[in-house]
C-alpha cells in the first residue's frame, strides 16, 4: 500500500471514529426508573403504570421507563429524598410522608378543607398546583401532576359517625396529622396502628372503627368488622408524580413534551378512577354486601366542619403558608 493510500485509510478511520463519538446522547435510549409503593392493580398504581406505558410507546425507542411498584425499590418515606438526589428519576410524591421536609403539606390533612372532589380540583387549577410545584422545585423535583387519593370515609362496627357527638369515647384508628387531632377534639381516642394490625384490632375490639378510603375498606376486608359506612368526606388527600428536576430539564425537547402529555393523561386517569370508586363502585359493593351506608347532609357536614374550627386556629400558628393555601381553597368554594 502506498504512503498516500495508508494516510487516507488512517484519516478515514479517524473521521469515522469521530463521527461515532459525536452522535448526540438523544440517539441513545434514555432510561427512567419509576419507583412507587402501590401494587400495579391498585387505583393509584394503575396511573403510574399507565404513565410508564405511554412514555415508552410515544417515545418510540428513545426512552425506556422501568417501574418498580409495591415499594420494591424504595418505600413511600424515601421517595422525596431519592428523587431529589437523583438515585431514582421518578416516584410518587405522597405528602403524608413529606411533612417533615415540607411542613406546609400538613394543611392538606385539615378536615373538611374541601367541599368535595370537584372543589379540590378547582383549587388545584386556580393556583394550588402551581404553589405546590414551586415548593417541590425547591427540593429539586419537578411535580408533573396532582390528583386526589379519594375521600376519607369513617367506618364503625356498630353505628354511623355523622355528628360530633357520635365520636365521643370511640376508639378509632387514625391517619395522622390534623385528622388525628380532629378525633381528639371530638372526644374520641385516636389509635395508631400499622395497616397489618387493623383487622385483628377490629376483631378484638381494640378499635371500634377507622378512617380510610373506600377502596381500602373493601380491598383489605375491613368491611367484615366495620360494617357501618359514614360518608362524611372527611378529607381529600392528594399526591402526584415527581421527576428529578435536573434530569427533566436535561431531556430533549421532544421527550419533555411526551413526558408532559403522559403526565396530564395520567392525572385525568387518576381523577376518573378515584372519583368513580368513591361515588359508584364502592357504594355498589357496599349495597351488594348489605352494609349500612349513610351520607352526611350538607348541614350535617357543615356542623362537623364548624366543630373542627379550633384546629384551623391552631394550624394558623403551626403550618407555614397556610393563608396562601386557604386563599386558593376559599376562592374556589362553591357557596351555592
Amino acid at each position: 500500500m502506498s504512503t498516500i493510500s495508508l494516510r487516507f485509510s488512517v484519516l478515514a478511520a479517524a473521521v469515522a471514529a469521530f463521527a461515532f463519538l459525536s452522535v448526540p446522547a438523544t440517539a441513545d435510549t434514555i432510561d427512567i426508573t419509576l419507583a412507587h409503593h402501590y401494587p400495579k392493580t391498585h387505583i393509584q398504581g394503575k396511573g403510574y403504570e399507565a404513565w410508564a406505558k405511554w412514555v415508552n410507546e410515544r417515545g418510540a425507542g428513545k426512552v425506556k421507563v422501568t417501574t418498580h411498584p409495591a415499594g420494591s425499590l424504595i418505600n413511600a418515606r424515601e421517595s422525596l429524598k431519592a428523587v431529589s438526589k437523583g438515585s431514582v428519576q421518578a416516584s410518587n410524591m405522597l405528602g403524608l410522608f413529606q411533612v417533615g421536609t415540607m411542613p406546609f403539606i400538613n394543611a392538606m390533612s385539615l378536615p373538611f378543607l374541601f367541599e368535595d372532589h370537584a372543589h379540590f380540583r378547582r383549587a388545584l387549577k386556580a393556583g394550588l398546583f402551581d404553589f405546590l410545584a414551586k415548593k417541590y422545585e425547591e427540593q429539586n423535583i419537578k411535580l408533573m401532576n396532582y390528583f386526589t387519593k379519594g375521600s376519607t370515609f369513617v367506618f364503625h362496627r356498630k353505628k354511623f359517625m355523622i355528628t360530633p357527638v357520635d365520636y365521643q369515647n370511640a376508639n378509632l384508628r387514625a391517619l395522622g396529622g390534623y385528622m388525628t387531632l380532629m378525633l381528639k377534639e371530638f372526644g374520641a381516642k385516636a389509635v395508631t396502628l400499622p395497616t397489618s394490625e387493623v383487622t385483628t384490632a377490629l376483631q378484638r375490639g381494640v378499635v371500634d372503627g377507622l378512617m380510610t378510603s373506600c377502596t381500602a375498606h373493601i380491598a383489605r376486608g375491613w368491611f367484615e368488622e366495620a360494617k357501618y359506612v359514614s360518608d362524611v368526606d372527611l378529607a381529600e388527600s392528594g399526591e402526584g408524580l415527581g421527576i428529578n428536576l435536573e434530569f427533566y430539564n436535561g431531556l430533549p425537547a421532544d421527550l419533555r413534551r411526551i413526558v408532559d402529555q403522559a403526565s396530564k393523561d395520567m392525572e385525568d386517569l387518576e381523577w376518573d378512577l378515584t372519583v368513580k370508586a368513591d361515588v359508584e363502585t364502592c357504594p355498589q359493593m357496599w349495597k351488594e354486601r348489605n352494609l349500612p351506608n349513610r351520607k352526611a347532609t350538607p348541614a350535617e357536614r357543615a356542623a362537623l366542619r364548624e366543630a373542627s374550627k379550633a384546629l384551623y386556629l391552631s394550624a394558623e400558628k403551626d403550618i407555614p403558608h397556610l393563608h396562601e393555601i386557604l386563599a386558593f381553597v376559599e376562592k374556589t368554594r362553591n357557596t351555592n
